[in-house]
This record gives structure tokens, sequence and C-alpha cells, in this order.
């Protein structure tokens, strides 16, 4: 194993590792927060922070990754660059709000203005330093970037439980994001080994222009897309809808930082300084690919059979209205995780085109379904409207990951699928034969059991080979 792959392993531990307990901290502070504050404060603060995330992305104009591929005699150059390009966008981020502002543009909620500049005031500074964590990303100091990671949950929860315990309400979740961005700025900043200040130069500016001009439209159309239907519900529907379907959407969000997120964190610099062999990559690609497919299948099936009983124990029967939306977002949580995977390796490959078309083809389609279904089926109809979308947009991804790369589409989704077909038509037909009644931990255990083991004896069944390889792999890997 070369010293590069040992540094992804470990890397791969220390990420997961702290992944795995921030997620636990913001699951059980956000069980408390959802048990001291009404749905309709979630909805608020919400609303302001999809319109911020909205007019933020102008604030990066797809630099992530430009300095991540940068090569060693750039970087300096690059990071100076980029710096000075951020600060200006920033002030232009600025200016924008303030012209909003100006004009009384509606944004469905009165007092939404002091939320965004609230917000605004503390992800400034933030973007600017958030080069330091790039360069930190691009030379492998996976445990520095996971004990930032940790370290920024533990500081913004703590901050917004001490609040919300005095009554703070809709303070209490702005100043959950405000405290992210300030501890995470500092410790950017700190742990850093390379210093670097504003220095614009033309020459890379124009370079980094060509390739960061997709990736910019790219987080513009993603993160359109992903506020849009937050801004749809909570300014048509009203604020205690768009609580719920948030709530709904960030359970999704749980199992995608704590099962995907480490992976792509790692996988991305190591497939950059790979990806000029593409046969090799194409190997690496189905292999961590196939692994991603079958735990998000498995993983959002699960927790979609046994939500109610979850959402019962952990938040109280006031929250249940999200158990439908969260089922009916499922196949947009499994397609979004995929998703991740393939943007991650298209755009450390240098093919940032094609990951701004498929996220422009995501936002038309959301366009063109969400308004007529949200008319008629109200939330449910804007959760509907996502899954088709997302769908729409992998498989753009993946058609124009065949074109670069060699990789099975059947390998990637056929044993899963079947496997999850036959653990969903199991627990369908023995669930009803084991009903613990009155009993909410029972009946969790008892439907997870009947899913997950059906799930996995099929999945032996007709992917024996791949699943050996994997076990394989992870033994060398904790023997070395």
């Amino acid at each position: 194993m070369s010293n590069i792959e040992k540094n992804v392993t470990s890397g791969f531990l220390w990420i997961n590792l702290s992944r795995y307990v921030s997620t636990f901290i913001n699951f059980a502070g956000g069980i408390y927060l959802a048990r001291q504050i009404d749905p309709v404060y979630f909805g608020q603060q919400g609303l302001a922070f999809a319109y911020l995330s909205i007019i933020f992305v102008l604030g990066q104009f797809g630099q992530e990754y430009d300095i991540i591929r940068s090569s060693e005699d750039e970087v300096e150059k690059v990071a100076g660059t980029h710096m000075s390009i951020r600060i200006g966008l920033i002030a232009l981020v600025g200016l924008s709000l303030l012209v909003i502002y100006l004009f009384r543009v509606p944004l469905g909620l009165d007092n939404v203005y002091i939320y965004l500049f609230a917000l605004y005031l503390s992800q400034s500074p933030s973007e600017i330093i958030s080069i330091y964590g790039l360069i930190m990303s691009r030379e492998m100091l996976f445990k520095r970037l996971a004990f930032i990671d940790l370290t920024s949950s533990v500081i913004s929860m703590t901050t917004a439980c001490i609040l919300a315990y005095y009554d703070v309400k809709v303070w209490a979740l702005v100043w959950l994001l405000m405290a992210q961005h300030i501890s995470t700025m500092i410790l950017n900043f700190i742990l850093c080994p390379r210093r670097f200040c504003p220095k614009f130069d033309k020459k890379t500016a124009l370079k980094s222009f060509h390739y960061g001009k997709h990736v910019f439209l790219y987080r513009l159309f993603s993160r359109s897309y992903a506020k849009l239907d937050d801004v749809a519900v909570g300014s048509l529907v009203n604020q205690t809808a768009l609580g719920f379907y948030q709530r709904a959407y960030g359970l999704s969000g749980y199992l995608q930082q704590l099962l995907f997120a480490g992976i792509t964190a790692v996988t991305g610099p190591y497939f950059g300084k790979i990806s000029a062999d593409s046969e090799g990559l194409g190997k690496k690609f189905q292999f961590v690919g196939n692994l991603i497919v079958r735990v998000a299948i498995s993983g959002y099936c699960a927790i979609a059979i046994v939500l109610p009983e979850l959402i019962e124990i952990l938040y109280g029967k006031k929250w249940l209205p999200t158990v439908p939306l969260f089922r009916l977002l499922l196949p947009f949580a499994i397609v979004q995780s995929i998703s991740m995977y393939l943007v991650n390796t298209q755009l450390v490959r240098g093919e940032s085109s094609a990951v701004s078309r498929s996220s422009f083809a995501a936002l038309i389609v959301l366009l063109i379904f969400m308004f007529p279904l949200l008319h008629f089926y109200k939330a449910a109809g804007v959760a509907i409207a996502v899954d088709i979308s997302a769908i729409v947009s992998m498989a753009l991804l993946l058609w124009y990951m065949r074109a670069i790369m060699d990789f099975s589409i059947r390998k990637l989704f056929a044993a899963p699928l079947i496997a999850a077909s036959a653990g969903i038509i199991c627990w369908l037909f023995l669930s009803s034969y084991f009903i613990v009644s009155g009993n909410l931990i029972m009946k969790l255990v008892t439907n997870l059991s009947i899913f997950g083991i059906s799930y996995l004896a099929i999945l032996i069944l007709v992917d024996y080979a791949y699943l050996r390889d994997v076990c394989y792999l992870f033994k060398n890997r904790l023997l070395t």
C-alpha cells in the first residue's frame, strides 16, 4: 500500500469518526431543539438561510476544486488570487442584500432581513478564511479537518441549545449557523500550516475563470435547486409546513453526512492525484461507487420503514407529519448521495462543464413540475418534484461519466435494487405477523430486523463476489 493510499485510509477513518460524533451531537441537539422550539420557528430560520444560500453562491465562483487541483508551484499564487477574488465577490453579496432591503423585496417574512444580515456578517469572514481549509484538504491534512468539523459542531450546537433553554426561539436556530461559521473560521486560520495574503494575478484569474465558471454555474443551479423547494413551501404554503418539510429533508441529510461525506472528503483529493490513469481511476470509481449505492439504498429504506416509531420516540407526536414527507423524499435522498460522489469525481478530473449542465437540467425539471404539483398536493407535491428532478440529474451525470471512464451501471444498481425490493416485500408481508402493540422500541427493532435480514440475505446471494472483496479490503487495511 502506497503512502498516498495509507494517508487516504487514515483520513477516511478520522473524517468518519469525526462525522459520526458530530452527527450524533447534531442529532441529539436537534432533538432537544425540536422539543423546545415550535416548527414555525424552524421554518423562519430555514427561509432566511435558503435566501442567503442562493445569494452567497456569488461569493465562491467555483474556486474550491481549482485550489485542490493546483500543483505545488501554483498553489500560493492560486490561493492568493482566489482570496482577493472572494473578498470582492462577498462585498458584492453584501451590496445585493442591501439593495434587496432598500427596495423591500417581499421575501415571505417580515423580519427575515435581520436574520439575513446576521448570517451574512458571520458567514462572510468564514468564506474568505475557508481558503485555508481547502489548502488543508489539498495537502490531505485529514486529522486537522476532522478536528475542525467536530469542534465547530460542538460549539454551534451547545450555543443553540443554551439559547433555546432560555426561550430565545428563532435566534437559537440562527446562532446555530452563526456559531458554526465563526468557530470554523478561527480553527481554519489557526490550524492551516501555510499563510497567504490576497494577491491578484490576472493570468491565474483568467485560467481559473475558464474552469471555475462551470463550477460556479453548478453551485448556482444546485444551490437554487436545493433551496427553491424551501422557499416555495415557506412562501406559498406556510412556515409550519416548511418546518415539517425541512425536518424530513434534514433527516436524510444526517445519514448522508454520517455515511457518505467522509468518503467523498478523502476520495476527492485521492482521485485528483490518480486522474491521469484513466483505467485505474475507473476501477477505483467502480469499487467505491458500488459501496456507496449499496449503503445508500439499504440505509434510507431502513430509515423510511422505522421512521414513525423513530420520530415519536425522539421528537414527539407533533412531528409525525414529517413521516410521509420523508418517505416521499426517499428517491431523492438515495439519488443525492450517489450524485454527490459523481459530481466530486467529475470536478477533480477537470470536467466541470458536465456538472453545470446536469444541475441546470435538475433546476429546470424542478421548476416544470414543482408549481403544478404544489398547487394540488402542497408540500408533498414539492417532494415528488424534487425526486423527479434528482433522478434526471443523476442520469445525466452517469451519461457524462460513461463518456470519460469505463464502468458498469448495471454493477452499480442491479444487486442493491433487487435486494431492497425483496427486503421491502418481506417487511410488508411479515410485519403484520410480528406486531408488538404499544411498544415503540420493539416495533422499531422488529421492523428493522425483518428488512435488514431480508436485504442482507438477498444481497449475499446476488452480490457475493463484491461483498467478499470489500471484506478482504477492510480486513487488510485494519491489519496494516
